[in-house]
């Protein structure tokens, strides 16, 4: 949590100017998808599609508050049946972007709760035995990207995330995507 701490102490101090000096687009909203690996505490969960949205707002030049809402799915044939299930969260995250023109590498630090669901189905006897779990805890993570802007309120927003939590079935999700972001 002390890390957590000193990355948005760090992101505050060295965040540039104010907003009132930065661009005059300072809300975003944002929509796409990718893939996702997943992990466990038995190893690998498997991967699947992954969806991403929400909204931002840019406090300074360089600094923005962002809410999103993602979905992962997993799947995996493991000790004779398959292993499926879903990552769903919701996070509140704090981004750094490292210039201001029209292509702005970012950093984002990430805390929220993340919703877990497994089924996993497997012979034992001659019968199907079905093992579930439903678990919803507090996730952190961080990502690193690159917005481009394409027009002047449209970008491109291809970025790496990774999501931690060590209470729920996914202990550790991995994701790419490219989503789109209109900006006013």
């Amino acid at each position: 949590m002390s890390l957590l701490r000193l990355l948005l102490v760090f992101l505050l101090l060295t965040s540039g100017r104010a907003a009132a000096q930065s661009r005059p687009y300072r809300t975003e909203v944002f929509a796409g998808g990718g893939a996702s690996r997943m992990g466990g505490d038995e190893g690998s969960l498997g991967r699947g599609p992954y969806v991403v949205g929400g909204m931002g707002f840019r406090f300074t030049a360089r600094t923005s508050a962002e809410l999103d809402l993602m979905r992962a799915q997993h799947e995996r044939d493991i000790a004779g049946g398959p292993l499926e299930g879903t990552a769903t969260g919701v996070f509140g995250n704090i981004v750094h972007h490292f210039s201001e023109g029209r292509t702005r590498g970012f950093v984002m630090g990430s805390v929220g709760l993340l919703h877990s669901r497994r089924t996993h189905s497997f012979p034992s006897g001659g019968t199907a035995i079905v093992v579930r779990s439903d678990n919803t805890h507090f996730a952190w993570g961080g990502g690193a990207g690159v917005k481009t802007f394409l027009k002047p309120h449209l970008s491109l927003r291809p970025q790496l995330r990774l999501v931690f939590s060590e209470t729920t079935g996914v202990m550790g999700l991995a994701a790419f995507s490219v989503a789109m972001g209109y900006h006013w």
